[in-house]
């Protein structure tokens, strides 16, 4: 099973109709159209991205499938999260996604950098409901992705077990491979 659909799967074990998404990295919008379509009529999904192209492309998407009225898309960094979401939603949201890395067929100098994914990484937690997971993708075959790889490994390893449950899935046989880490929120 591909990472992608490991994160899905992981992902719909705890998010419900009505629930709160974020989707830290919209990208090509593929991950916030599952988000959107998880929490129903009655949900809601913020997903962020820096590039406009990013943004355009997965309002495009969500708009082809009549799911736009569920998402907030915000054009900026992921390290922002905690700034942009609505306060009445800290505490409450039941999922988020990171699939990090650089926008596909895009320019590939633009990436995701340790420095912010870190910031909007704690972000995360302090918006999450007791229960909640996140689910982090991670590309290391990249320029740069080997550092993001290595400070998310230390940010993970400094987590208090006894509040949150981790698992990881990766191909052990090619050490470029990317890497899924998956997180419930257990305080």
């Amino acid at each position: 099973m591909r990472l992608v659909e490991q994160a899905h799967n992981f992902i719909t074990n705890h998010l419900n109709a009505g629930d709160v998404a974020i989707d830290a990295t919209v990208g090509n919008g593929h991950d916030i159209v599952f988000l959107t379509r998880q929490v129903g009529q009655q949900g809601h999904v913020y997903g962020f991205d820096v590039q406009p192209r990013a943004i355009e492309r997965t309002k495009f998407l969500l708009a082809q499938r009549h799911l736009l009225n569920r998402a907030t898309l915000f054009q900026c960094s992921h390290e922002l999260l905690i700034e942009k979401l609505p306060k009445k939603q800290i505490g409450y949201v039941q999922a988020v996604m990171f699939n990090l890395g650089y926008l596909p067929c895009s320019d590939k100098s633009i990436i995701t950098l340790a420095s912010t994914t870190l910031i909007a990484l704690d972000a995360a937690l302090e918006c999450m409901a007791n229960g909640a997971c996140l689910a982090i993708t991670v590309y290391k075959a990249h320029e740069g992705g080997t550092n993001e790889y290595h400070a998310i490994c230390q940010w993970l390893n400094r987590l208090d077990a006894s509040c949150y449950h981790i698992e990881r899935f990766t191909d052990t046989l090619n050490p470029l491979a990317p890497e899924l880490f998956c997180l419930t929120k257990e305080m």
